[in-house]
């Protein structure tokens, strides 16, 4: 349901005019909501205990093209893939056992096979739709993709539904509008996770 869901709205961001996206968007965060506690709808919500992450994806997913109204579709496109494919193959891969590294995160469980294939997928997604200026600029790339991770490793419950989309969109709208240092911001993006990981412990 996530990643099949994420690619039937990136068809539909080729198709249809951004004010019905919208409201479709809408729609599925009211239907999200509106069914989360239905006994006959949680196969669609149950993924973990005490997981929220069927209620952040719609937030992620309308915060996004909220945010990157303004810019090129192709930053939402991003956004979207990495939450919805990525984040998925996370998931699919993170669950093989021989040789895997377990680790806890705010008491969610995270792995290497996980973020590995997390990494992969979003380098092709990066590649396959930032544009050539973008895909060009390395040192954009790496952070970028460093702050994709941290996004997802730091997140419980659910939570990277929301961060994911969230904090690529706010990296976006500062490379289009503000031009930051992303040395520093992936510093800082590091020091955070690493800080607030050890206040937690």
């Amino acid at each position: 349901v996530h990643a099949i869901t994420g690619l039937l709205i990136l068809i539909l961001t080729y198709i249809i005019e951004r004010d019905v996206l919208l409201f479709l968007i809408i729609g599925g965060l009211i239907f999200s909501f509106g069914t989360f506690r239905h006994k006959n709808l949680q196969l669609v919500h149950k993924t973990a205990d005490a997981s929220l992450g069927t209620l952040f994806y719609p937030l992620g997913i309308l915060s996004s093209f909220l945010l990157l109204a303004d810019l090129p579709l192709f930053y939402f496109r991003i956004a979207l893939l990495v939450l919805t494919v990525s984040d998925s193959l996370a998931n699919l891969i993170g669950q093989i056992k021989n040789r895997n590294i377990i680790f806890i995160v705010w008491k969610d469980k995270k792995s290497i096979y996980g973020i590995a294939a997390y990494t992969f997928s979003n380098v092709a997604i990066f590649y396959t739709f930032l544009s050539n200026q973008l895909s060009n600029d390395i040192f954009f790339v790496l952070s970028l993709l460093l702050a994709a991770i941290a996004f997802e490793v730091i997140s419980s419950r659910g939570s990277d539904n929301l961060s994911i989309p969230l904090g690529l969109s706010l990296i976006f709208i500062f490379q289009e509008k503000g031009h930051p240092d992303f040395l520093f911001l992936s510093v800082v993006l590091i020091v955070l996770t690493a800080g607030a990981y050890s206040l937690f412990k």
